[in-house]
C-alpha cells in the first residue's frame, strides 16, 4: 500500500515541478535558482524511506508523533469452545482491557495548546457560555480553589466494528472511554488532537465485570491527580497541576448504565428524569403529566 501511495505522490510532485518551472520561465530569476529547484524535485529518496515495516512505522510514531501505547490488562481467563478445522476445540480466551497512560496523554494536550491550559475562559458579563460559570463549579472543593486545575471531561460510548444490523453486532461491540479538557476553549474541544483515549474494552466485558474493575487504573490516577497533582512541562517550564473529573458525558443508554439503571431499549421506564413508562410515552406528550 505504501508503494502505491508513494507512486501517486511522486506523480503529483512531478506535475508540481513542471508547473513551478513553467511559472519561473516567465520571471527574471537566475538559471542557478532554477537548477536548485530541479534538484530539489529530482530527489531519488522515497517519501516513505525507512517506513516500509511495521516496526519502523511504530518507531516513527513514538519518536516524532508522541504515540502513547496502550497497556493490556487481563480481566479474566476463560475456557471457550472454538471451531478449528471443522472440530470444536477447547481454548483459553483472554478477556482484557486496554489502558492509556493518563499523565502522558495530558502532557500531549499541554503541548498541543499550552496557552489554553492556563487561561481562564470565564466571561466577564452575565451570560453563560461554559460549564465553568455555573453554581456547581463555584462550590467545587478543588476547582473553585485551584485556578489552574485540570478539568477532565470524561466521555463513554459504545461503537460497532461491523454491520450494526447483523446478528454478530452485539458480539463485537466495543466500549470506549475518552476525555478532553474543559480548560480548552469550547471551539477546540472537538478537535481530534484534543481528544484522548482512556480505556477500551468489549462492551460485554464492561457489563460482566462492572465499571469499578474496568476503570480501576484510571480512577487511581485521578485520585493521585486530585491529592498530590503531577508535574507537567508547559511552554518549556515545569509546573505542578492538580486535576479531577469535572463532568462525565454520555448518550441516554450509556448514562443509564453509568447511573446503574437498566440501559436496554426494552426496559419499562426509558427516562431516568421523568420515570415515564413505555406505554405512556406513546400517548402522553405533555411534560407536566410526568412531573
Amino acid at each position: 500500500m505504501l508503494d502505491d501511495i508513494d507512486i501517486l505522490l511522486q506523480s503529483k510532485l512531478e506535475e508540481t515541478k513542471h508547473k513551478v518551472l513553467g511559472l519561473l520561465s516567465h520571471t527574471n530569476v537566475s538559471e542557478e535558482f532554477k537548477t536548485k529547484i530541479r534538484e530539489m524535485f529530482n530527489s531519488d529518496k522515497s517519501l516513505f524511506s525507512g517506513l516500509q515495516t511495521a516496526y519502523s512505522q511504530n518507531k516513527y510514531f513514538f519518536d516524532h508523533l508522541g504515540l502513547v501505547e496502550p497497556v493490556e490488562k487481563l480481566l479474566c481467563m476463560k475456557m471457550r469452545f472454538r471451531k478449528h478445522k471443522g472440530n470444536r476445540v477447547l481454548k483459553f480466551q483472554r478477556q482484557c482491557i486496554y489502558d492509556f497512560a493518563l499523565l502522558e496523554s495530558l502532557q500531549q494536550l499541554m503541548a498541543y495548546l499550552p496557552n489554553q491550559i492556563l487561561q481562564s475562559h470565564q466571561r466577564s458579563d452575565d451570560l453563560t457560555s461554559d460549564t465553568c460559570e455555573c453554581a456547581t463549579y463555584e462550590s467545587h472543593p478543588l476547582l473553585s480553589v485551584e485556578n489552574n486545575s485540570l478539568e477532565i471531561l470524561l466521555y463513554y460510548d459504545d461503537l460497532e466494528v461491523c454491520n450494526p444490523l447483523s446478528f454478530r453486532s452485539i458480539v463485537h461491540k466495543i466500549a470506549i472511554f475518552y476525555y478532553t479538557l474543559r480548560n480548552l476553549s469550547p471551539k477546540y474541544c472537538s478537535h481530534n488532537a484534543a481528544i484522548q483515549l482512556v480505556t477500551v474494552t468489549k462492551s460485554s466485558y464492561l457489563n460482566n465485570y462492572g465499571l469499578e474493575k474496568v476503570l480501576k487504573s484510571f480512577m487511581e490516577r485521578i485520585s493521585v491527580l486530585e491529592k498530590d497533582g503531577a508535574e507537567f512541562v508547559v511552554k518549556g517550564k515545569k509546573i505542578r497541576l492538580n486535576g479531577t473529573i469535572w463532568l462525565t458525558l454520555a448518550d441516554n443508554l450509556a448514562s443509564h448504565f453509568l447511573g446503574g439503571y437498566k440501559s436496554l431499549s426494552s426496559t419499562l421506564r426509558k427516562c431516568r428524569f421523568c420515570m415515564a413508562v413505555a406505554q405512556d410515552m406513546k400517548s402522553k406528550a405533555l411534560e407536566n403529566i410526568y412531573s
